[in-house]
């Protein structure tokens, strides 16, 4: 079944992008479910975002959007705490997945 609200927010992205000339990539986020959510990358800058399709924790919105903190998940794994630990232990929670609206989510990824 397609998506059509996903799909018309990445060809507003892909839009977006090709007006500041940004390359975006795009990939699933998940290898073997039939969940939608995806992956962006912003290529110049290694920007990562992810707009998330029926998120569990969110279950009042169809789409939801995170920005990434490379940074931080980079130094939380080097220091030995879990995928667990950077989404709910204070001084991670919302820090290293951050909830945006889409505004937001876009100024982002595109570096604006």
């Amino acid at each position: 079944m397609r998506n059509i609200k996903l799909e018309v927010i990445i060809d507003g992205l892909v839009a977006a992008s090709n007006k500041v000339n940004v390359e975006l990539t795009f990939e699933p986020a998940f290898d073997k479910n039939n969940n939608e959510s995806i992956i962006i990358e912003n290529v110049q800058t290694g920007a990562f975002g992810l707009i998330g399709v029926r998120v569990e924790e969110y279950p009042e919105e169809d789409i939801s959007f995170f920005t990434f903190n490379n940074d931080l998940y980079s130094y939380a794994r080097a220091e030995g705490f879990s995928r667990k630990d950077m989404t709910e232990k204070p001084g991670f929670k919302d820090k290293v997945l951050k909830k945006v609206d889409l505004r937001q989510f876009g100024e982002y990824i595109l570096n604006n």
